[in-house]
């Protein structure tokens, strides 16, 4: 079983805090409804969890009234970026997509 020192759970909560800050920032600028997180990471299944939970305390802290935007995995998993690549490529080149 995999254990994490104290200081190693420090700096993952910090990292989960960053990513809910930085979803508030985009959803200050943009208005989304819906946030879907892809790639490697998104296969730990705590990713959504604790981000949900960090995103929560900021919406509590801030006296904003944000809408709460929805946090997702993205089906896509890991391929998620690559497909993206993909699609990109193809628009860029004049390609059929």
């Amino acid at each position: 079983m995999l254990r994490i020192t104290e200081g190693a759970a420090t700096i993952f909560q910090e990292y989960y805090r960053n990513i809910a800050t930085q979803i508030i920032n985009l959803q200050t600028i943009l208005d989304p409804e819906k946030f879907v997180i892809g790639g490697g990471i998104s296969a730990n299944p705590l990713l959504v969890v604790t981000i949900k939970e960090e995103l929560e305390k900021l919406y509590l802290d801030s006296i904003l009234n944000f809408v709460r935007a929805d946090i997702e995995q993205s089906k896509l998993g890991n391929e998620a970026n690559l497909l993206g690549a993909i699609y990109n490529y193809k628009q860029t080149h004049d390609l059929e997509v």
